[in-house]
């Protein structure tokens, strides 16, 4: 009679090939996750920006003038908005600065005492580059931010 040993496991190749194909899966996930959190980060930014609305209109409520919605302090301040806002934009240097134009690398808010607007770079452009708020009550993605350091209006 015939004598079968069992043979038990995997060859190397069949090894190699498992694991070939594990990293190429693991590379596509993580190239769609990179893109998935820049997505998050701007409508976190988004989010920021248009809950600044309501936070200016309480100031101007209570002072009757938006003159500290890009600049103030204290606890009915945009300061914390404007944080996170600088923090998850495309801003480089993780500030909104008071009082200037807007870039593809720096975030903007201006403010007078009858109107105020901010705009900030989006890391996805889809849809436009910036992302935009004003006292009109408008806020959209759009192609430009603010041009000049007294623009209280978006588009």
């Amino acid at each position: 009679m015939f004598k079968r040993t069992l043979e038990r496991g995997f060859t190397l190749i069949e090894l190699l090939v498992v694991i070939a194909i594990i990293g190429i899966l693991a590379a596509t996930v993580l190239a769609s996750l990179g893109s998935a959190r820049t997505s998050g980060a701007d409508a976190s930014a988004k989010g920021s920006i248009n809950s600044m609305k309501a936070q200016a209109e309480i100031i101007y409520v209570g002072a009757s003038s938006y003159d500290t919605v890009c600049s103030g302090t204290g606890a009915t301040s945009t300061a914390q908005l404007r944080t996170a806002i600088a923090d998850q934009s495309a801003d480089s240097d993780l500030v909104v600065t008071d009082g200037a134009i807007t870039t593809l690398t720096a975030a903007s808010c201006n403010d007078s005492q009858s109107a105020w607007a901010i705009a900030a770079p989006m890391n996805n452009a889809n849809g436009g580059a910036y992302f935009c708020a004003d006292s009109t009550g408008y806020s959209g993605q759009q192609a430009g931010g603010l041009t000049t350091t007294t623009d209280v209006t978006c588009g």
